[in-house]
């Protein structure tokens, strides 16, 4: 599969630098996050009404209980709070717990890739397609770094609207390395919701353990249960 997905979309002569990045890329062996403790701070704004919100949150993932979260403190508008905020954490809560995570991946089964002509610098633009209408995939880009292929950036249009209510939303994840495992360390996105016009959505990880392995500098964890 991964041959006919570079295949057809092979760029001009010299490129094949970036195309070898983007190949090391797509068949690095990569170790599994298989359980994190973290701190999250999500905040969101929408600029017709001038509401706004933050919340911050424990979260916990482990084979054992999958996902969970506890808000440890929060402020600002109670929608915003309640059906963007809160609701962002269930809807990831709910789709790990129904393996759609898995499903998402950046990936040949779920991507196609072009190298762009716009790469330079220090990183390598891929321009990605969604295989399939999924608000878990991104029409966009993604960024390698040039000196070890690594991803840094993923940014671009949701493929499907996450609800009736959202008309289009453009996001940029970045990633870094953290006890030899690439995470998420922010999300920033911005979309146009019907009546309530462009809204914006900011969140960001601080890792305390991954895969097992506390980060000394973590600091202090956070506690999912109480007591």
């Amino acid at each position: 599969m991964l041959a006919a997905t570079l295949a057809a979309q092979t760029p001009p002569h010299g490129f094949q630098p970036d195309i070898d990045i983007l190949q090391r890329f797509l068949t690095r062996a990569e170790p599994p996050l298989a359980r994190y403790l973290a701190a999250r701070r999500l905040e969101a704004r929408n600029d017709r009404f001038k509401a706004t919100g933050w919340l911050e949150a424990c979260t916990e993932l482990s084979p054992e209980t999958g996902f969970q979260y506890r808000v440890m403190a929060e402020h600002g508008n109670g929608l915003i709070r309640k059906r963007v905020l809160k609701r962002a954490l269930e809807t990831e809560r709910e789709a790990r717990a129904k393996g759609e995570t898995d499903r998402s991946s950046i990936g040949a089964e779920n991507y196609d890739f072009r190298v762009s002509e716009e790469s330079d610098g220090e990183l390598v633009k891929v321009l990605i397609k969604a295989r399939r209408r999924s608000s878990l995939l991104v029409d966009g880009a993604m960024f390698l770094s040039r000196s070890d292929g690594d991803l840094v950036r993923v940014e671009g249009q949701l493929a499907a609207s996450p609800s009736f209510w959202t008309r289009r939303a453009t996001i940029v994840r970045r990633y870094e390395r953290v006890a030899g495992v690439r995470v998420p360390v922010s999300l920033e996105s911005t979309a146009e919701v019907r009546l309530a016009r462009p809204s914006s959505f900011r969140m960001i990880y601080h890792y305390f353990s991954i895969n097992g392995q506390d980060l000394p500098e973590g600091g202090a964890p956070c506690a999912v249960r109480p007591g």
